[in-house]
Order: C-alpha cells, then sequence, then structure tokens
C-alpha cells in the first residue's frame, strides 16, 4: 500500500480489485481508499476521491464494508476517536470514486473491526455483528434501513 496502516478495513470487489478504505497511519486516522488491481497485480492506487455535496467523509477505523451493487461499496460504522463510534454510513462509487453520505445511520454506534457481514440468501438482508457488544446490526438492501436486535435476545 501506498499509506501504512492498520485497523483498516479491505473487501475484495468483484473478484478482480482489493479495496482498502481508511484506517490508522501511525499516530493518526486517515480517511484514504486505496485499490489494488487483481488481474494486473502492480501497484496500490490511492484513490481521488470525489465527496458529494453535504457528505462528512470522515477518518475512521474499523469501519464494516460490503459490495451492495456491481458498483457500489456500503461503508458503516467504525471509531472516529479511540474511544468514540459513530453511527454514519457512506456509498462509494467505485466507478466514479464519489462518496456520498446516506441518511440511514446504524440504530447503535458500532464498530465492526474484523467482522464480515453476510447476507441472507432468502431475505436479502446484510447481517452485520458490533465488534465489541456482539449486537446484530441488520441492513434491509432494499429500503436501506437499518434494525437491531440486542445480543441479549440472541443469546451468545
Amino acid at each position: 500500500m501506498n499509506t501504512k496502516r492498520n485497523f483498516h478495513t479491505t473487501i475484495a470487489f468483484d473478484c478482480s480489485s482489493l479495496y482498502v478504505v481508511a484506517g490508522f497511519n501511525g499516530g493518526q486516522r486517515t480517511n484514504l481508499i486505496e485499490k489494488f488491481d487483481l488481474k494486473r497485480r502492480q501497484q496500490w492506487e490511492t484513490l481521488n476521491l470525489k465527496i458529494k455535496e453535504n457528505t462528512n467523509w470522515i477518518c475512521l477505523e474499523g469501519c464494516g464494508l460490503f459490495q451492495i451493487s456491481n458498483q457500489h461499496i456500503l461503508i458503516f460504522g467504525g471509531f472516529t476517536t479511540s474511544d468514540q463510534k459513530t453511527n454514519h454510513c457512506y456509498l462509494f462509487n467505485v466507478q466514479s470514486n464519489e462518496i456520498e453520505q446516506l441518511n440511514c445511520k446504524t440504530r447503535t454506534q458500532s464498530n465492526f473491526y474484523q467482522r464480515q457481514p453476510k447476507i441472507g440468501t432468502a431475505d436479502g438482508k446484510l447481517y452485520c455483528v458490533e465488534t465489541n457488544s456482539l449486537d446484530l446490526h441488520i441492513f434491509d438492501m432494499k429500503t436501506f434501513e437499518w434494525d437491531f436486535i440486542d445480543r441479549k435476545f440472541i443469546g451468545w
């Protein structure tokens, strides 16, 4: 990568590219997104992001990522400081490099570091377990709304 970091989140997109989003670069957080083309396998590319109007793209670590279409990655949650999490959601267009802040938010401020969301095959919803609380966050990809189940009702 061009920017060394930890506590970042990585996603394989269409089995053709890797995207590394945000993270912690030594003494500070970064909001950079880098791309690696798995077919060419040459070098990482730091993307020139286009921040859409009324979007507050912030530095995150431990955010959740999920490919929700053939051109979009959903970015959600994460840490904004060492003890402050967010519930903001963003839509990243891999073709235009645009980031747009969505009106939907996770029900609680959460991080999803080292947690890969899973899609329900029957209902088309995205299921995400929060890293620390183990609460279950559910994203409806049709309505773009979040639901939430407290871990005490799940039994794990």
